[in-house]
């Protein structure tokens, strides 16, 4: 399953603390396509999992991460981490070690 950096975590929580969601949200990551036809993934807070989403809980009292059924295959032997620059956060995608 996908691994989470701390910084990742830390960022996920900040991220959904600030949107306007019930305690219950999480972070979704789900598959899509570009407007050129290129797969890719997709981030976004929602409130809670879709039925057939993957639920990855970070130890402790931290912000749930969904994951797609389509995107989870791709994900299995990931880790994702986080560079935060001021308010602006990016995820990196990386292969586990």
């Amino acid at each position: 399953m996908l691994a989470l950096t701390q910084t990742a975590v830390e960022a996920i929580d900040a991220i959904v603390a600030s949107a306007p969601v019930p305690d219950t949200a999480g972070l979704r990551i789900s598959q899509q396509v570009s407007a050129e036809g290129q797969p890719g993934l997709a981030i976004s807070v929602v409130e809670e999992p879709r039925p057939d989403d993957q639920v990855l809980e970070p130890d402790g009292e931290h912000t749930p991460v969904y994951i797609d059924a389509l995107a989870a295959p791709g994900l299995e032997d990931k880790v994702l981490d986080a560079q935060i620059d001021g308010n602006q956060v990016g995820f990196i995608l990386a292969e586990q070690p």
